[in-house]
């Protein structure tokens, strides 16, 4: 019988590791957690400590941070062997009309005329698209993670992204300025120019806070809106791990276009958004900036099932030139290549 510990608390997560272990025949032997308010013996949540005394067992890994507590589990010489919870595979808010066990299936053709099929990484992705299914949930083991979803979101590698160039980074989603430092690490002098935006105001003092100490201030123009395909205002909802729109939402916050907001462009044009499936809109809004500059742009897709499609297909009716690759790990994101 093959035994299975469980690393992070993450409950519904948990609870489909568990549903799986008990439709394979396997043992579930209890959940770790580096929290000790956590640990209980009558829960069977336990100090990591507890996988050095089942060296047979099987770690599956249900929190985001996969890197790092792989790393850890390495680090205290234990070898058991590691398992992810492949969550990327369906996106935040599932759309009501899409049975998740369908759409890949149904789509399949549609994303290879779409996606660059002679791109392994691209065809490893929709293959995963086709198989979602979530009554057919099991975890993967970490070495197929890594061996076509990398880790870097927006920097994967040279063969997608010059890095050569002077380049004007606009950063939609910009949170607390953590992609916006990653961007500074991999270009170094040559970011020339930082636009920034960010809706939630207590995220944009902290973003502020953080130029100032990348040293990126007289570089940046920053933005405590939304941005969409015309301005005025919308409502959104703010939780622990995230915010996102929804009309019945108690926080109301500006938005504008990147056309009205992005003037002047140095060297190339890179353009990030992670705006809570608000991507398409925002895309619209952008209209000018690609047709002028052809940024090369990294957009995610893993809030709607159609924004597979459609996010590619909104960056086409702009401009043909481009192609696109899927990257990002657990959360999916859209490379658009300018030709």
């Amino acid at each position: 019988m093959v035994e299975y510990v469980i690393y992070a608390d993450v409950p519904e997560r948990n609870q489909h590791v568990r549903d799986f272990i008990s439709r394979s025949g396997g043992e579930y032997l209890g959940c770790v957690d580096r929290n000790p308010a956590k640990w209980d013996s009558d829960k069977k949540m336990y100090a990591p400590s507890f996988i050095a005394k089942h060296p047979r067992a099987k770690i599956v890994i249900t929190s985001f941070d996969i890197e790092r507590i792989a790393q850890y589990i390495r680090q205290q010489g234990w070898m058991n062997e590691i398992l992810v919870y492949p969550y990327w595979r369906m996106p935040f808010f599932v759309d009501a009309e899409h049975e998740p066990r369908s759409w890949g299936e149904a789509n399949r053709e549609r994303l290879l005329q779409i996606y660059d099929k002679r791109d392994s990484c691209n065809l490893a992705y929709i293959e995963e698209l086709v198989r979602q299914r979530v009554e057919e949930f099991a975890p993967i083991r970490l070495q197929d993670v890594w061996d076509y979803l990398p880790y870097e979101r927006y920097f994967v590698d040279d063969a997608l992204i010059s890095r050569e160039d002077d380049v004007t980074f606009v950063d939609c989603g910009a949170y607390d300025g953590d992609t916006i430092a990653d961007f500074q690490r991999n270009f170094g002098k040559r970011l020339k120019k930082v636009y920034a935006f960010e809706p939630n105001p207590q995220t944009y003092s902290s973003l502020q806070q953080n130029l100032r100490s990348m040293g990126l201030c007289d570089l940046s123009e920053t933005f405590c809106c939304g941005v969409s395909d015309q301005p005025g205002s919308v409502r959104f909802t703010q939780n622990k791990t995230m915010s996102f729109i929804d009309p019945n939402g108690t926080i109301e916050i500006a938005i504008r276009t990147l056309d009205d907001c992005v003037g002047e462009v140095t060297g190339s044009l890179y353009i990030k958004m992670d705006i809570e499936g608000f991507e398409i809109p925002a895309l619209r809004g952008a209209a000018r900036l690609i047709e002028k500059y052809h940024p090369y742009m990294a957009i995610c897709t893993y809030h709607k099932w159609d924004d597979y499609i459609e996010i590619p297909e909104t960056i086409k009716a702009i401009r043909d030139d481009y192609e696109f690759y899927l990257r990002g790990g657990m959360h999916s994101i859209c490379h658009a290549v300018p030709r």
